[in-house]
């Protein structure tokens, strides 16, 4: 009697199924691309969400407003000025009111509110992407610390090194709405 053996540890039946609601496996990179740190947390625009699930910006900004009890202040918001300024143009777009960012909860229900798979399947991705980048922060808080504690050190007379320390710090520091 001849038997087979599986190198795969888990059984087929609690696999995660592949991606067959339209959407191709990207690179994270993409993901973390469209993603930023706003007042303190982790946001996707409107604009990357709409292209991300594959429907019309527009459509998508009226099915949120006409969905606005579902999304309260901590699950989306708009940009002020200021935080519209900081991103460039191909980010931001054109919107006299401020792009909508999206917190990670706003990310599902968004997804709900769009009721297809596709954005199910994307929102999940993003879940993870955002799980992900939290567990980063964390582990990188003595990191932190430390380059801080580098940089009260050799900043006299070290403008290159005070330059990439301040850029890895904007890189790892939340920026809370400045009100």
């Amino acid at each position: 009697m001849h038997v087979t053996y599986t190198l795969d540890p888990v059984p087929a039946l609690v696999q995660e199924p592949p991606f067959s609601y339209g959407v191709n496996p990207f690179p994270d990179e993409g993901l973390v691309r469209r993603t930023h740190n706003m007042r303190g947390q982790f946001v996707v625009l409107e604009n990357d969400l709409a292209a991300l699930y594959g429907v019309d910006p527009t459509e998508l900004r009226t099915q949120v407003d006409h969905s606005a009890a579902r999304f309260p202040e901590h699950l989306a918001f708009r940009l002020t000025a200021e935080e519209a300024g900081a991103l460039p143009l191909s980010v931001r777009g054109s919107l006299n009111d401020g792009p909508r960012a999206f917190t990670a909860a706003g990310v599902l229900m968004l997804a709900c509110v769009i009721g297809s798979e596709r954005a199910v399947a994307i929102s999940v991705r993003i879940m993870a992407l955002f799980v992900r980048m939290r567990q980063v922060l964390v582990a990188n808080q003595d990191l932190l610390l430390r380059l801080e504690r580098l940089g009260e050190r050799s900043i006299n007379g070290h403008a290159d090194i005070a330059a990439t320390l301040n850029d890895l710090e904007h890189l790892f520091t939340p920026h809370p709405r400045d009100n």
